[in-house]
């Protein structure tokens, strides 16, 4: 993957998951899309840089992800928000729908892996949409980062970048 990697700035990372989350809203009518801006500030006091082609790729199977996985008529989410431990900036999508099992998260990222949770409920799909997100993280230096569903249903799926060595703000 060719990558133009630049300083990421709240603006143009927000403006990116804007025009995403538009997208989408245009294309799924069955969930709702909430960007919540508060978290894409905290670029300003470090120093993260990516690709914004391959982020809004990785962005954009996420949500696709999502839409197929929510319960009908919910709302996905999309947030960022500063890491400490490990430091870094994190993108995140959350949906409300069907559960990632405790022994099924470590596979999510495998090419052709499948929840059996899914396979009766969402038409299409080849398990290979996690696999990309990963390659694409891992090429952008960050991580992808799959969380396991809470009781209540709500799953998040993040992508963390580091901040770059010699970041002195704090």
């Amino acid at each position: 993957l060719h990558c133009e990697m630049v300083r990421l700035t709240p603006e143009a990372l927000l403006r990116c998951t804007c025009e995403s989350r538009s997208d989408f809203e245009i294309l799924h009518r069955k969930c709702q899309f909430r960007v919540v801006e508060e978290g894409f500030s905290e670029l300003d006091r470090m120093v993260v840089t990516g690709d914004l082609t391959l982020i809004r790729e990785a962005l954009e199977t996420l949500l696709d992800n999502a839409v197929k996985y929510s319960f009908a008529y919910t709302t996905i989410e999309i947030g960022a928000t500063a890491i400490n431990n490990p430091r870094g900036f994190e993108l995140y999508v959350e949906n409300v729908g069907i559960a990632i099992e405790k022994e099924e998260l470590d596979r999510l990222e495998e090419r052709g892996f499948r929840s059996p949770n899914t396979r009766g409920v969402v038409a299409g799909g080849s398990g290979i949409g996690l696999w990309v997100v990963a390659g694409i993280m891992r090429t952008l230096g960050g991580r992808f980062i799959p969380t396991l569903t809470t009781p209540d249903h709500h799953t998040r799926m993040r992508l963390w970048f580091p901040v770059q060595a010699g970041d002195s703000t704090t």
